[in-house]
């Protein structure tokens, strides 16, 4: 090839790259401004939605950040997008357990078998179907200890949250 076709292919090339990182700057704003409006609803979602408890996620390892989550009396926990509950880093599938409050204990329905497992004086109990924690206990989920603890009655009971329909697997 001749010198003047490596400076044309250069500058092609240069305008791909610029455009690749435009893209990318774009999708990173764009990612923050969503999970910022989806900490903001978790935020207020004692007020607006009902939340009836806290989840305390800790990593089990060490590697991570706490985190105390509002939530409803029935949710998907994941990581990803689509779940309803998403603790992202810790290890958790994208669709990692359902979960539903009734009197005060929480009723965990793992979608895989052997995902979920009781941590402290219950680790020596069988973690297959549907498990059973009360406010104090913890469970290993992924890479994250998960417990939670109650806040007491919604005050609005038909909030969205609490319209999932939950579906036993034990």
């Amino acid at each position: 090839m001749n010198p003047g076709t490596y400076e044309r292919v250069a500058v092609v090339l240069r305008y791909v790259f610029a455009a690749f990182g435009v893209f990318i700057a774009l999708r990173s704003v764009y990612m923050c401004l969503k999970d910022g409006l989806r900490a903001a609803k978790l935020s207020d979602s004692a007020d607006k939605y009902g939340a009836v408890a806290v989840l305390s996620v800790l990593p089990a390892d060490r590697r991570g950040k706490a985190q105390e989550i509002p939530i409803g009396r029935n949710a998907l926990v994941g990581s990803g997008a689509r779940s309803d509950v998403r603790i992202r880093g810790m290890g958790l599938k994208g669709r990692h357990f359902d979960y539903e409050i009734r009197a005060s204990k929480m009723y965990i329905a793992p979608l895989k078998a052997d995902s979920v497992s009781y941590l402290g004086k219950r680790a020596d109990e069988d973690a297959s179907g549907t498990l059973v924690i009360s406010p104090g206990e913890r469970i290993l989920a992924g890479r994250a200890s998960i417990g939670f603890k109650m806040l007491g009655t919604p005050r609005n009971p038909a909030s969205p949250m609490n319209s999932k329909v939950f579906k036993s697997k034990g």
